[in-house]
């Protein structure tokens, strides 16, 4: 079975169906939700997410690393992702290469992504072992569009620490972007090979890469493994992943609790208010039509 592209993927679902081209990650640029009348009629919930305020803060929920910590400025989503072990040559390089880092984040947590640029390019010059920096730099140039330099300085990373798993992650992320799903599958279940415990996020991106190739048992599977891991710091992406499954199997009634549980977690951020929009459409669906809120059964 050919994969589908994001628009014949969201014409061959029907109803109210939640699509977006990097929902986890909150870096989508351009697709919208569907609805029965207009397919474009309301806007996709992530496409204002590359707003600096948001990049920077990440969303509600999300854990705040504290300061010193090696993955303490991490750029969403891999806020908070970390290696399960750190070998001795890695702790020495870290050790001398904190003020470096810290100046980094310093800078990014002022919003000064030109200056946090420069000292991190001048950090992996003097400290090209420490895999951490290297994925730092390359979330900033993803940022930045750059995404070639940005896999250059995350394969660095993967080079310097084989074990790193925000370097797959990072790579992952960049794959995303490039809506090259195959790709991301097998750099998240890499990631889960390294440590399948205590990373969610490697969950929401093998959830997401299943998804987007239509294993939706295995995308639901995922999510519910990631969400499972850290109970004490929820992260709606994962709602708004969940939902997108549900919506997808035509289980319109946890499509709708997804949604309204991400709202709680992610109120007041530039997603909110196109799926409060989008969640009224489908309440007003099933009032009208109460069958069409039940799950679908699977094909015989």
């Amino acid at each position: 079975m050919p994969i589908l592209g994001w628009t014949s993927f969201r014409t061959a679902v029907s109803g109210f169906v939640l699509v977006c081209s990097l929902a986890l990650c909150g870096l989508a640029q351009g697709g919208g939700m569907a609805s029965p009348s207009d397919p474009r009629s309301v806007a996709d919930p992530f496409s204002k997410m590359e707003q600096r305020e948001i990049i920077v803060r990440g969303m509600p929920g999300e854990p705040e690393p504290k300061k010193g910590q090696e993955s303490a400025c991490f750029l969403p989503p891999l806020t908070g992702a970390h290696n399960l072990t750190v070998g001795i040559t890695t702790l020495e390089v870290q050790g001398k290469a904190t003020k470096d880092y810290e100046k980094a984040c310093d800078a990014l947590r002022e919003g000064k992504f030109d200056e946090a640029e420069k000292r991190l390019h001048e950090a992996v010059g003097k400290y090209p072992q420490y895999s951490t920096l290297w994925v730092l730099l390359g979330q900033v140039l993803e940022r930045r569009q750059e995404l070639q330099l940005a896999r250059d300085a995350c394969l660095q990373a993967s080079k310097a620490n084989s074990t790193s798993v925000p370097s797959y992650l990072c790579l992952a992320d960049i794959a995303a972007r490039e809506q090259n799903w195959k790709d991301v599958l097998q750099l998240s279940n890499h990631a889960l090979e390294l440590d399948p415990s205590t990373n969610p996020v490697s969950y929401l991106y093998q959830a997401t890469a299943n998804f987007n190739l239509h294993s939706l048992d295995e995308a639901e599977k995922g999510v519910l493994r990631g969400m499972d891991i850290d109970k004490t710091h929820p992260n709606p992406r994962m709602n708004y992943l969940l939902a997108q499954i549900y919506g997808a199997k035509g289980d319109r009634t946890n499509e709708m609790i997804q949604l309204r549980q991400f709202l709680k977690l992610a109120d007041g951020t530039p997603a909110a208010e196109s799926v409060k929009q989008y969640l009224s459409k489908l309440e007003g669906a099933s009032l009208i039509n109460p069958a069409a809120a039940q799950p679908v059964p699977p094909a015989k």
